[in-house]
């Protein structure tokens, strides 16, 4: 496995020197990187039109919350911003019902 650089960033990210390279278990087009494959994983995989286009705004949330966790600028702060509101709310109401353990965030 290949190995990073690993740095004491907040929030407890780490990992600052990934190139992106994915897997060759991973078919994907040449040239393409991590980001690229679970894009791919959606639009292969999701055929309701309403659900990708979620999965694909948690998606790029999810790039922007590692990018801004490792000091960069998120592409789209106003989305990461919904997702976050989203999982958030998610996660307290999984709470409140008692299929989450713990308190809310």
């Amino acid at each position: 496995m290949k190995s990073c650089t690993i740095k004491e960033e907040t929030c407890g990210f780490q990992c600052t020197s990934y190139d992106g390279t994915v897997s060759q278990d991973i078919k994907i087009k040449k040239g393409s990187n991590m980001w690229d494959a679970r894009r791919k994983l959606n639009n292969d995989g999701i055929w309701c039109e309403s659900c990708l286009e979620h999965a694909n705004k948690i998606e790029s949330a999810t790039h922007d919350v590692v990018t801004t966790g490792l000091g960069g600028k998120p592409h789209d702060e106003k989305n990461m911003k919904t997702v976050i509101q989203e999982m958030k709310c998610a996660f307290n109401t999984c709470v409140d019902s008692g299929r989450c353990k713990g308190s809310k965030i």
